[in-house]
């Protein structure tokens, strides 16, 4: 498909800009808590807009979770979110997982 590899660049792009804003707030109001994670579902308008956010998994950090879902409304706007060119899709459909600490694969 001509998109795909757009598309799978683009999904990458977005992911890491909300893991990035993420990781940056975590390790300030989260750096020495035990283990946390939610999961989040979301929509992404043509617009650059980010609507529909939900907890498909919460923590058990109530702030935790606020955070997390400020950070997703806080992309808003942001150009990582606008589509590749030549797209039909009006949304997309995402969900991320978001923990702390993080911890990378070697």
């Amino acid at each position: 498909m001509f998109h795909t590899a757009k598309w799978n660049n683009w999904h990458a792009l977005v992911s890491e800009a909300i893991l990035l804003r993420f990781e940056a707030l975590a390790q300030q109001g989260f750096a020495h808590s035990r283990p946390l994670k939610c999961e989040v579902s979301y929509v992404v308008a043509r617009d650059r807009q980010i609507v529909n956010v939900k907890l498909v998994e919460k923590s058990t950090n109530i702030v935790f979770n606020e955070m997390t879902l400020m950070i997703l409304k806080s992309m808003n706007g942001n150009p990582v979110l606008e589509f590749p060119i030549g797209s039909d899709f009006s949304f997309v459909e995402k969900n991320i997982v978001l923990k702390r600490p993080v911890i990378l694969a070697r």
